[in-house]
């Protein structure tokens, strides 16, 4: 057990979410086997009055949520440590959720990326924060023996996918419900966000709206207006990045999983399979020779999960270029030198397709890459490895409540006397 988790032996982490691909449900389902491995209760029907369970939930604490973490607890029992897991940028929800979450006792925010954070505690300095970065099950790591013979095309399940591209794009009625969403005096405006977006992908939204706004803008809840904002040239840059990777694969064997309208796009040599259930990702990565696993546009730095999920799942894994790649899987943060992973600029999709060639016609590399790559998610990436972060907050909130508590009791103990020549 971890050494932490003495005393915090039950965890409530909720499995039933409305999520689009079933990503937040089996999130719970795998951080939920991680915290059962580490020797901890989960989900138990009751906690006894001495004893304090550990609350994790993904995104939005919802009403559903609400009663999993709550149920079986006796009046008297110790207040809960509630473990926020935002696996979203900030930016993605309205002020509801975080005055919510501000009045929470207990209440931690764990992101999977600091960016926008700041701005987050600007409008609401209470909320306490740490990063905990994507994690991913072990049963994603694919067989290690299997690596190099599924590669050269024997074994029993050879790899009949040559390049896998896994990722969504709005249709164009989720494009226009959004753009509606954002006022018509700078509709113009987020057409030279996402213009810019597009030609600096360094820029972090916050830069790309600073400098594409009018002078003096104001709303009667500016969080809001980001809101809207940000969402809506999210939406838009994901699509056009997405729509100019897959056209620039044409001439490979291409299959694209995700929801969407990819249909026109996917044309010729390149086959779009369906959307695909979070849960069944890993299964057709293990059927890949090559992935293309794309980071998400939400994030200017950060990485996706399913760049974890390529990674152990065996298949020669090609990403776009950023700054958190770069720290986690590259030599530096000044080169994209890697043995795990090959790199592109997503202003120049053709060099994805380059790098896919050359990996195609070599399986021995990529068995090479692939390997190296699934022994350093299973050393460092997996859900067990990212406990620790989220018990640190959980530690955090309990130590403040006991500080407080402690300052009350104090102050209600105190004689009249003490008190006397206080001004």
């Amino acid at each position: 057990m971890i050494p932490a988790l003495q005393h915090l032996r039950h965890a409530r982490v909720p499995v039933d979410y409305s999520s689009r691909y079933g990503l937040l449900g089996r999130f719970g389902v795998e951080v939920a086997g991680a915290f059962l491995r580490a020797g901890m209760t989960v989900n138990a029907e009751r906690i006894a009055d001495d004893e304090r369970a550990l609350g994790v939930f993904f995104n939005v604490l919802s009403t559903d949520v609400h009663t999993l973490l709550s149920r079986g607890l006796p009046p008297s029992a110790r207040p809960m440590p509630l473990v926020n897991w935002l696996v979203d940028s900030p930016l993605a929800f309205d002020t509801r959720q975080w005055d919510l979450a501000s009045q929470t006792p207990g209440y931690r925010l764990a992101t999977t990326s600091d960016e926008e954070i700041q701005l987050l505690k600007l409008r609401w300095p209470t909320i306490r924060h740490g990063c905990v970065p994507h994690g991913v099950d072990p049963e994603a790591l694919c067989d290690r023996d299997h690596i190099t013979p599924t590669h050269a095309g024997a074994g029993t399940t050879p790899r009949d996918i040559d390049v896998l591209v896994t990722g969504s794009i709005a249709t164009p009625a989720e494009l226009l419900e959004r753009r509606q969403a954002v006022p018509l005096r700078i509709e113009k405006n987020v057409h030279d966000l996402v213009a810019l977006r597009l030609e600096h992908p360094s820029l972090t939204f916050t830069s790309a709206y600073d400098l594409s706004m009018p002078t003096g803008l104001a709303a009667a809840e500016h969080w809001n207006l980001l809101n809207a904002v940000f969402r809506t040239s999210t939406m838009m840059v994901n699509a056009r990045r997405r729509i100019a990777l897959v056209r620039a694969l044409q001439g490979l064997n291409v299959v694209v999983l995700g929801a969407g309208e990819w249909g026109p796009h996917c044309t010729g040599t390149v086959r779009h399979a369906g959307n695909v259930p979070f849960d069944q990702i890993s299964a057709w990565i293990k059927r890949a020779k090559v992935t293309i696993a794309l980071n998400p546009p939400q994030f200017t730095h950060a990485i996706s999960e399913r760049l974890l999920l390529s990674l152990a799942g065996g298949a020669a894994t090609i990403t776009d270029d950023r700054l958190q790649v770069r720290r986690l899987f590259c030599a530096g943060t000044r080169g994209t030198q890697s043995t795990l992973l090959r790199t592109f600029d997503v202003t120049e999709p053709s060099q994805a397709c380059a790098h896919a060639e050359q990996l195609l016609a070599d399986h021995d590399a990529r068995a090479q890459m692939a390997t190296i790559a699934r022994d350093e998610i299973a050393g460092k990436h997996l859900w067990q490895h990212r406990l620790m972060g989220i018990v640190a907050l959980a530690v955090d909130a309990i130590q403040q409540s006991v500080a407080a508590k402690s300052l009350v009791d104090s102050m209600v103990d105190a004689k009249p006397a003490d008190q006397a020549g206080v001004a």
